[in-house]
């Protein structure tokens, strides 16, 4: 274990990456590698520098629920429109798309758009590419966060296809992308995204 620690710290500093393990132990791992933990008021961190915005993908009511990106997506946008509302601008009908509940905090008229619960994969696929834009954007204004997926094996279908998206559209010295799981068996298609990426176990 101390030679795929050591390897940890160095390589998954680098780039986008898989842990697999207890909660516990992967997120004192990324806590000993250089990144804050978990602020006060649960799953999501601080969003800054090198901060890790945590988000749980444990969904809670079936295999297409969508939990973890619409917490990614709340986390980010009250930041954004302090530092780089253009950023959200560009990405209304993504933003509105997967947390409606931002509407409120926004002063644009809601473009017209489907609930993604309506959307087949390829529309998804799209729904992501937005949502990359949206993060592009949150990279470049933020210095390089990290986003944190914990407990992957458990995401949904929805959940599942975004991350993957992410991990292919994000260059990981602009947004990091690790996936935290407590076991191996991810959902297929997050499971062909993360063979590109280092794989260790805790």
């Amino acid at each position: 274990m101390g030679e795929i620690a050591s390897a940890m710290e160095r390589g998954c500093a680098a780039g986008h990456c898989w842990l697999v393990g207890p909660v516990g132990l992967t997120r004192g791992r990324l806590i000993r590698s250089g990144l804050d933990g978990p602020g006060e008021g649960g799953a999501v961190a601080g969003i800054q520098g090198t901060a890790a915005t945590i988000v749980d993908c444990r969904s809670a009511s079936g295999s297409d629920e969508l939990v973890a990106v619409p917490a990614l997506v709340v986390a980010v946008v009250p930041w954004m429109l302090e530092h780089d509302p253009a950023g959200v601008r560009r990405t209304l009908s993504t933003v509105y798309t997967l947390a409606p509940e931002l509407g409120a905090r926004l002063d644009e008229d809601p473009p017209p758009g489907q609930p993604w619960q309506e959307m087949t994969r390829v529309e998804l696929s799209r729904l992501g590419h937005g949502l990359c834009e949206l993060l592009h954007s949150w990279g470049a204004a933020a210095g390089s966060p990290t986003v944190v997926f914990e407990y992957a094996d458990r995401a949904g279908t929805a959940d599942s296809v975004l991350i993957a998206q992410l991990l292919g559209g994000l260059p990981p010295e602009l947004v990091r992308v690790v996936v935290c799981s407590e076991h191996v068996g991810v959902p297929d298609v997050l499971a062909r995204a993360l063979t590109a990426f280092p794989r260790y176990h805790l």
